[in-house]
């Protein structure tokens, strides 16, 4: 009886794996590992906030942005994502669905552009006649150097240049390409004493909306109560941040690859700044990207983007749990 009892039980947690809500998912994070604004998925997934809210989410796609979030969103069972906003904007230009239902970060965080230790390249000032490299085209850096550059009236007297990624930018510098280059965690604290700041972009553009919680207007219309909980679970994750800064140095330290010691000298910075959201949309923010996706020839002057927020989970968001 015990050995039939044994089988039986096997034999329905063998079904019950297969249903489809018993299922295993991953959530489109786009820059995970990478980028610190996505922090609070590790959180999430390390403190058991998704599993609290009764989701199956045990892992991320992670993807370095641009086109690529959208079409790994879409591709997946679970068409919920981060992405940068100009990326959200595209896809919906292109005719996809597609909804942004928060807004996860107050700044762009530790992004600096950066010269050589000793260059006469010290402030934004003096980058006149000089050359800055950003990512790749139309992305977010360049979007940020040619709006600085824009409002210190030097956008036509300073050379912009695709590098093709941020440490092929710091390897430009490094040779001599260019004057200036983009530079962030954790390579920023690890390597920082070679190089000098000279700007930084979170001082220059304080109130920038760019880290967007997307999903489609089709799946969010059938899952709403999902979509919630993994608003929800993200949202608790940022709280954890704020009231337990060493356990979280601790989970930065396990998914991002560095010491402990590491994550406590990164993450200061992010505190100071008060980075991460739980996820309300800031209009000004959002005013100051799309000036920039202006400015870079990736959107017409004049787009309204409230044709592509749904405001559903603002009250969720602005009440602390």
């Amino acid at each position: 009886m015990r050995r039939i009892a044994f089988i039986c039980a096997a034999a329905l947690a063998a079904v019950a794996a297969l249903m489809p809500g018993a299922r295993a998912e991953r959530l489109t994070v786009s820059q995970y590992g990478i980028l610190v604004p996505t922090l609070p998925y590790a959180i999430a997934l390390e403190k058991g906030f998704f599993k609290e809210e009764g989701l199956a989410i045990d892992g991320f796609i992670q993807s370095h942005g641009g086109g690529t979030s959208v079409r790994n969103m879409l591709a997946s069972d679970l068409p919920v994502a981060e992405m940068a906003l100009p990326a959200a904007i595209a896809a919906f230009k292109q005719g996809i669905d597609v909804r942004i239902i928060a807004d996860h970060a107050n700044t762009i965080g530790e992004l600096v552009w950066v010269a050589k230790k000793g260059s006469p390249v010290k402030t934004v000032a003096d980058l006149k006649g000089k050359k800055a490299a950003f990512t790749s085209p139309r992305s977010v850096t360049e979007i940020i150097v040619k709006t600085v550059l824009k409002r210190h009236g030097l956008l036509d007297q300073t050379e912009t240049i695709a590098a093709g990624g941020i440490g092929a930018a710091l390897t430009a510098l490094n040779n001599g390409a260019v004057d200036a280059a983009t530079l962030v965690d954790p390579v920023l604290t690890k390597r920082g004493h070679e190089y000098q700041v000279v700007f930084a972009a979170a001082n220059e553009l304080p109130n920038l909306s760019w880290a967007m919680f997307v999903t489609t207007a089709k799946y969010l219309s059938t899952n709403e109560e999902k979509v919630r909980k993994i608003v929800r679970a993200r949202a608790k994750a940022v709280d954890f941040i704020y009231a337990n800064r060493e356990e979280t140095a601790r989970i930065y330290a396990k998914h991002w690859n560095v010491s402990e010691a590491e994550a406590k000298a990164i993450l200061p910075k992010f505190y100071e700044i008060r980075h991460w959201k739980r996820g309300e949309f800031n209009m000004q923010g959002f005013a100051t990207m799309l000036e920039g996706m202006e400015l870079v020839g990736a959107l017409e002057q004049g787009f309204d983007i409230k044709k592509v927020l749904d405001d559903r989970f603002q009250p969720l968001l602005k009440e602390k749990n």
